[in-house]
């Protein structure tokens, strides 16, 4: 199976999420209707930028996960191992796996960033 970074060599990074620390919501390019179908597995990458400071706190040293609930009602959590930090973004990737896609229908998602 390639890893995370194995993929994102061979996929466009066009579509880029993009969280807004100001009115904390994230906004979604139009092309991205589509996350997957039923029992996919890790055969979608959703790329996000978030600025790397807010109210004078620089969050790249934080934790970054995503929060997700699937089409069952299920929730869990993708944490991210390996987000780049360029000058004022944090860049990040979530590699979409198959609980998130249990069964047919919408998959909730947010972005949390924690202190350790």
């Amino acid at each position: 199976m390639p890893t995370a970074l194995e993929l994102l060599e061979t996929e466009g990074c066009d579509d880029i999420l993009v969280v807004d620390l100001e009115s904390r919501t994230i906004k979604i390019p139009s092309s991205v209707k589509v996350l997957g179908v039923e029992a996919d597995d890790e055969t979608r990458i959703l790329h996000f930028q978030v600025p790397r400071r807010t109210c004078g706190v620089d969050l790249s040293e934080f934790v970054i996960r995503v929060n997700y609930r699937n089409a069952n009602g299920e929730g869990d959590l993708y944490l991210v191992t390996d987000p780049i930090v360029e000058d004022n973004l944090i860049k990040f990737d979530w590699v979409v796996g198959r609980h998130a896609f249990a069964k047919k229908g919408n998959v909730a998602f947010n972005v949390c960033l924690k202190d350790i």
